[in-house]
């Protein structure tokens, strides 16, 4: 379907997003100014982005975003994470910016048979992640290489997709698109090769159930992020497309604020999904029945006198308190984003702060 002429402007309310994630708790990193202040000298000395990308870096925040997605990592994991946050968001900009040059970068790595890794170094920004993840690589497992890799090949294919097309996708091809689109996911990795959490190695239906319980907070964030850049997105011919207001309003026929409604109901749906996904987890495991050390202790005084070895008692706290850093450190990419959002110049200008409090949204 083609794209429709630009919206007049008028204004729309935006959904209560903190409401719907009211459960979670804020946390921020205290090394934020170390790893802003590291990321601002990076991108000078080597020539990273353009004198007006350097010149619009310090209002994008994007030091904050990292200390308020990943609170627990020390100064250089800090640093290390938003420098790569810093090259997806450039490169990302710089696709809707410039097609004609994003295009034919993006169809000549979807025609090549490349691995995630070579893929990275055929983009003139990109390629710095592929210097983060390879100065760790000796640490990384090859469970981590694979899904690493096959996230950065989304990621491109998800790229050459909306640099290929102008017209508008269907909710259920933008539902995909989106998943890959800005590489939450990358980041989400670098930050596990970075320990500040681990993929657990749990049996397999939990792990199943980890994965379902990282989409669904992927696409919170998403849906959130969509619904707060649209004011921005829908003044650039080349992005407009790729927003879920913009498609709720081509293929459900609402107006503005009735696509924002319908957007604000699937974030909370997301989120509900998201506990109860989280809760299912822990419904089966050892936490919930006597543990191995309680139970053993039972068989032993009723029929043994060897005392025990607790090791798997430890093994299984030690897999669940895994469990739970990795399913916090979801939580903080969730509640950090949304609050970043408000303090980044990227959505809202200088006007976050009154945009946070009010709720209402002037496009022009």
């Amino acid at each position: 379907m083609s794209l429709q002429p630009p919206h007049k402007p008028q204004s729309f309310q935006l959904p209560d997003l903190f409401s719907a994630i009211s459960t979670l708790e804020l946390r921020t990193n205290k090394h934020c100014t170390f790893a802003t202040q590291g990321i601002e000298r990076w991108t000078e000395e080597n020539d990273v982005l353009t004198e007006v990308e350097l010149r619009g870096l310090s209002v994008k925040k994007i030091g904050l975003l990292a200390a308020l997605c990943f609170p627990t990592c020390d100064g250089p994991q800090l640093r290390q994470l938003a420098k790569a946050a810093t090259v997806l968001i450039y490169s990302n900009t710089r696709t809707f910016s410039d097609p004609v040059e994003t295009e034919s970068l993006w169809r000549t790595a979807d025609d090549l048979e490349l691995d995630g890794f070579e893929l990275l170094n055929l983009h003139p920004l990109l390629r710095q992640l592929r210097l983060s993840s390879t100065s760790h690589g000796f640490l990384a497992s090859q469970s981590w290489k694979d899904r690493f890799s096959d996230s950065v090949k989304r990621h491109f294919n998800a790229r050459e997709q909306t640099s290929a097309r102008s017209s508008i996708p269907t909710l259920n091809e933008y539902s995909e698109l989106r998943k890959d689109l800005y590489g939450e996911n990358i980041i989400f990795l670098l930050a596990e090769l970075h320990e500040a959490f681990i993929f657990p190695k749990d049996d397999e239906d939990r792990r199943t159930r980890l994965i379902t319980l990282k989409e669904l907070a992927f696409e919170v964030i998403a849906l959130s992020l969509d619904v707060l850049a649209y004011q921005q997105m829908e003044k650039n011919e080349r992005s407009r497309p790729f927003n879920i207001i913009t498609v709720l309003m081509q293929h459900q026929g609402l107006s503005l604020q009735g696509a924002v409604n319908v957007a604000g109901n699937k974030i909370r749906s997301a989120f509900t999904s998201f506990t109860a996904a989280e809760a299912s987890i822990f419904q089966d495991s050892p936490q919930s029945k006597p543990s191995s050390l309680t139970s053993t202790l039972l068989e032993w005084l009723g029929r043994s006198s060897t005392i025990p070895v607790a090791n798997d008692f430890v093994q299984e706290n030690s897999e669940n308190d895994a469990i739970k850093r990795y399913i916090q450190a979801l939580k903080d990419c969730i509640v950090g984003s949304l609050n970043w959002a408000y303090e980044t110049e990227m959505f809202f200008g200088g006007k976050g702060a009154e945009v946070r409090s009010f709720g209402w949204v002037f496009t022009s």
